[in-house]
């Protein structure tokens, strides 16, 4: 199981596929909508993480929030999640083998933050 996240050029639109098959074929994952990809997250075949720019798709901070996207579905649907006491922009995600989750929150292009989450993302506390 394996999943790929880009971004079109022009557009800023994200293009993201998932293989099961080791790579052999890829499956388009449905990111209508979805603009200025950061990082892609999959937590199991049917739940994953999506973190963008905000949606005006200007640079961290812009608009004070943090945004991210979580599918339950496998990627065919998104929830916008926007967690307004947080004010970044997350960029790595991890899975532990405690069953949290774990991410780096880019706080303004200079210093992060470790967050971790015992919810699967519906809230977010400051590790380190």
């Amino acid at each position: 199981l394996g999943f790929v996240l880009g971004m079109v050029a022009f557009t800023h639109d994200a293009v993201a596929y998932k293989t099961t098959d080791g790579a052999k074929s890829w499956t388009r994952l449905n990111t209508t909508g979805l603009k200025s990809p950061l990082a892609l997250h999959f937590v199991n075949e049917t739940v994953g993480l999506l973190s963008v720019f905000d949606a005006t798709g200007c640079p961290a901070n812009c608009e004070n929030r943090t945004v991210l996207y979580k599918t339950e579905d496998g990627g065919q649907f998104w929830k916008k999640h926007t967690y307004p006491e947080l004010k970044g922009q997350f960029r790595q995600f991890l899975a532990g083998p405690d069953g949290r989750l774990y991410a780096t929150l880019d706080l303004n292009l200079s210093s992060y933050a470790i967050m971790v989450s015992d919810d699967d993302a519906e809230t977010w506390d400051t590790l380190y």
